[in-house]
């Protein structure tokens, strides 16, 4: 039986579907982080089970998946991407469970590990706790926000999800809307636990890189950075940009990849339609975010519902940009307005326009901004702090 361990003693299960992979490498960026920073001290592998369908059913896009390698590394970190059989609809989504768990049976057979630490509470967390129980071991589930907000939705999916949680041996979240939405799905003791931001990469990109790929010589550069669905609010990017003269040498960026289902947008569409295509850029999915934010003048964060928990936000805040920033949530309790953050109201394209203009033509305002925002994330978010904590509680329950 393979057991391979370092001085520390202790093996880690990391289990996540949205761990970054080859074709999609902006997922989740900051737990591929803390993975790398948690190798350092424990032996660690990631198990990320990607979805598989007989051909011709389902959507184009799990066909496109099945070029995803079924081992990889990052660094020194053994990544394996099994398939777990899928089947398209709502209906047969309470049945990946099994699936995910089947296949994790099978992919670590003969395996051993101290403790399985899942991110995304169902299917990832409610399989991690099944692996995790048959084997004797204690359980991690953290809960992202999509898991405990829009999938418990659906009553069949809600009822599994609430099994994970309440059986998992920990359940974690990264900040407090999420830890509220864990209480009210019956786990009343979650552990807040931050997404970490690794600042020291964040703070190295290379702008000229990107500005000479781009074509961006003396342009103001406006960069929106997020899964470009409803709830992240890209529309009203594309509409601001609509209303600035192109007098103002203002270029936007949009990076990231398009939802799907009835959260799929047409934002190309929507640019074409208001004549700014030629000053839209779409960079899709892309692994060089440093890179891009280091090129940027303004960055945008516009969610109608939270920001100040956005990894996209505070790697940015990191990489040392300006950033604008919608007046919701508890956005508020950590930014102040013109000291770390421009805030403006949300679903407001004529405010967000008027934001830009008056950031091109006041760079002390937004050197300021930048000199708070970074302060503020070296103290709350670093990667350096937060990967210790993360470690300790490993031990904890390792050694329970």
């Amino acid at each position: 039986m393979r057991d391979m361990r370092k001085a520390s003693g202790m093996r880690l299960l990391f289990v996540s579907h949205l761990f970054k992979n080859p074709l999609e490498h902006s997922k989740l960026p900051h737990l591929a982080d803390l993975v790398r920073e948690l190798s350092k001290d424990v032996d660690l592998e990631v198990v990320a089970p990607v979805p598989w369908a007989p051909p011709f059913i389902g959507p184009a896009r799990w066909r496109r998946l099945a070029q995803i390698p079924r081992d990889h590394r990052y660094g020194k970190v053994r990544v394996r991407y099994p398939r777990h059989f899928v089947l398209p609809g709502r209906l047969a989504y309470e049945r990946v469970g099994r699936s995910f768990l089947r296949t994790l049976r099978k992919t670590l057979a003969g395996e051993t590990y101290d403790l399985v630490w899942a991110h995304y509470a169902y299917p990832d967390g409610w399989a991690a706790v099944e692996l995790a129980r048959e084997r004797g071991v204690p359980s991690i589930v953290t809960v992202r926000g999509e898991d405990v907000r829009t999938d418990v939705e659906d009553p069949r999916v809600r009822r599994l999800v609430e099994q994970a949680l309440r059986e998992a041996s920990v359940v974690t979240s990264p900040h407090p809307e999420t830890t509220e939405l864990a209480r009210a799905l019956g786990r009343k003791d979650v552990v807040e636990l931050h997404n970490g931001v690794d600042v020291a990469r964040f703070s190295s990109g290379d702008g000229a890189k990107i500005r000479g790929e781009l074509g961006l010589a003396d342009e103001f550069v406006v960069t929106f950075v997020g899964h470009l669905v409803a709830f992240k609010d890209p529309s009203t990017f594309i509409r601001a940009a609509a209303l600035i003269p192109e007098t103002e040498q203002v270029a936007f960026l949009v990076v990231g990849s398009e939802g799907r289902g009835k959260e799929q947008t047409d934002l190309r569409g929507l640019a074409a339609r208001l004549g700014v295509s030629s000053r839209v850029k779409f960079l899709g999915d892309r692994e060089d975010v440093p890179d891009i934010l280091a090129a940027s003048n303004v960055f945008v964060a516009l969610s109608p519902t939270e920001n100040i928990w956005s990894n996209t936000l505070l790697e940015a805040m990191a990489a040392r940009v300006a950033c604008i920033v919608t007046r919701v949530g508890t956005t508020e309790r950590f930014l102040h307005h013109g000291k770390d953050a421009w805030l403006i109201p949300p679903q407001d394209p004529r405010a967000l326009a008027d934001a830009i203009v008056g950031l091109k033509t006041d760079p002390g305002a937004r050197e300021g901004m930048v000199r708070g925002a970074e302060a503020l994330v070296t103290a709350e978010f670093d990667l350096r702090a937060i990967a210790p904590r993360a470690l300790a509680l490993c031990r904890s329950l390792a050694a329970r």
